[in-house]
């Protein structure tokens, strides 16, 4: 199988759908964390809010790198 096989077959994500997902998990931890009552979940809805925004600045610099390349 080659690689456009897998993406059409539904395998494989995008990465804006990659983004997409993670933008989505920030929405929710920070929704969650407005109801947070203890100290410790407070701060694990912090830990995935700033794990999850590292995962789209990445994935924003990957789709700019790759942009740049397909344009060349």
């Amino acid at each position: 199988m080659t690689e456009n096989d897998i993406k059409s077959m539904g395998l494989v994500l995008s990465i804006n759908e990659c983004i997409e997902i993670a933008k989505g998990v920030i929405e929710s931890a920070k929704d969650k964390l407005k109801y947070a009552r203890s100290c410790t979940s407070k701060k694990n809805h912090k830990k995935t809010m700033v794990f999850y925004e590292a995962i789209c600045y990445h994935l924003e610099r990957l789709k700019k790198m790759e942009s740049e390349i397909k344009n060349k």
